[in-house]
């Protein structure tokens, strides 16, 4: 049930977050990186201790969010965001998501002097890390040189050039048969059925 934990053990976020901005200096500002829905900008609003809380993510498009300043579209690797801007940068469940070098000195670089981080990730043994990498290996494997979205794209370019394509149909279906006794995921499944 808690499998995303390291051990298996659950996280009362919203009490770690609450004790984690008790221990900002007042009139913070909070940065919260890859903030999504603002869960975590929230609890940094909610803190009565005056702070100025911005959210940044990737997405173009999230509900605003009362009393948080939303900078929408920004990746964690490029952030459009003055030097040394911010006391405290915190994520929940989205900072490992980012380039993480490239992320962490972006982090590094807004980050005032003497700053605090706070950073929630998926323990590495935790189903959702398992299941990330299962699927990057599952499409890494499908989409590698003689495998089926290679063969097809082939055949797609000859069937376009006017060239023959019978040998390349037959290494087409000899693919999609080895595809078809593989583990697939929603996202291969539809690649290699479509």
């Amino acid at each position: 049930m808690h499998s995303c934990y390291a051990a298996g053990a659950p996280v009362a976020h919203a009490a770690l977050w609450r004790a984690f901005f008790a221990s900002c200096p007042p009139c913070a500002r909070v940065l919260d990186l890859a903030c999504g829905a603002g869960a975590v900008a929230c609890v940094a609003r909610d803190a009565e201790r005056g702070f100025d809380v911005t959210g940044v993510d990737f997405a173009t498009e999230i509900k605003s969010i009362d009393g948080v300043k939303l900078v929408l579209g920004a990746p964690l690797e490029a952030l459009p965001l003055p030097d040394a801007g911010f006391d405290v940068v915190v994520s929940q469940y989205g900072f490992e998501y980012a380039d993480v070098e490239p992320a962490s000195r972006e982090l590094a670089r807004v980050l005032a002097p003497g700053g605090a981080v706070a950073l929630v990730v998926h323990a590495r043994e935790g189903a959702p890390v398992q299941d990330i990498a299962g699927r990057l290996a599952r499409a890494r494997r499908m989409l590698a040189p003689g495998r089926f979205a290679d063969v097809v794209l082939r055949l797609a370019d000859a069937l376009m050039a006017g060239a023959p394509t019978e040998s390349l149909a037959a290494e087409a279906e000899a693919a999609r048969a080895v595809e078809a006794k593989a583990e697939h995921d929603g996202t291969t499944r539809a690649c290699w059925r479509y």
